[in-house]
């Protein structure tokens, strides 16, 4: 979990960046992150978007293609915040 501080073990959200580094607040704490694209499938309903992404599957190794339909089942139906 990237908010949980491997060096003192705090939550702190408002860690600083440094190119390719967090850094704790509350600790000084560096710990290295891999920056990458963020791709997103959109398009109207049947028009491919779960073929593409299943046959980007193992062929780019730049991206790793994910299946959002999974968020449209019971268990996400509660929008409630905590």
């Amino acid at each position: 979990m990237m908010n949980v501080c491997a060096g003192c073990g705090v939550y702190r959200a408002d860690k600083s960046i440094d190119g390719d580094v967090a850094i704790c607040p509350e600790c000084g704490h560096r710990t290295p992150f891999v920056r990458s694209t963020l791709s997103i499938v959109t398009g109207a309903s049947g028009c491919g978007k779960t073929m593409i992404c299943t046959r980007l599957t193992g062929v780019v190794s730049s991206a790793v293609p994910l299946e959002a339909d999974i968020l449209w089942s019971p268990p996400f139906d509660d929008v409630r915040r905590a």
